[in-house]
């Protein structure tokens, strides 16, 4: 291979835009339908554990303009992968499963808010009128 300026910029530069040449492999992985086929080893095996053809596995990723569910499991076929994924002792949330990586974003963002905010002066009061008297 000849050395040239070019070659010697992107090779030093290859960390920094591994996340640009592999940022498809990435984003796949933001889909809980992806992310649970991946953890159950693969369209095949999930294919059999809902009783459907492997093709329909694929379709789960596609947009509802081309017949698919848009990165989520189908509501059939929830319960079954969430019993799998229980029994497999996986290590994931029903949220992992049920929302996209932009909606947990924003419930972790709603949840942060509520936290933050100071109690609202009414429920200070409830909270001290239901104390038991002694």
């Amino acid at each position: 291979m000849k050395i040239t300026a070019y070659n010697l910029i992107f090779f030093d530069m290859g960390i920094l835009t591994f996340g640009m040449r592999y940022s498809h492999i990435f984003a796949m992985k933001k889909d809980p339908a992806q992310f649970v086929v991946d953890l159950l080893g693969g369209p095949t095996i999930v294919g059999r554990l809902v009783n459907r053809d492997v093709s329909s596995v694929f379709r789960w990723r596609l947009s509802k303009k081309k017949k698919g569910a848009e990165g989520r499991i189908p509501l059939g076929n929830l319960f079954v992968i969430w019993r799998e994924l229980i029994k497999s002792e996986v290590s994931i949330s029903l949220e992992q499963v049920v929302f996209t990586e932009a909606e947990q974003n924003q419930i972790s963002q709603l949840r942060a808010q509520m936290s933050q905010e100071p109690d609202s002066p009414s429920s200070r009061k409830f909270d001290e009128n239901c104390g038991v008297d002694s």
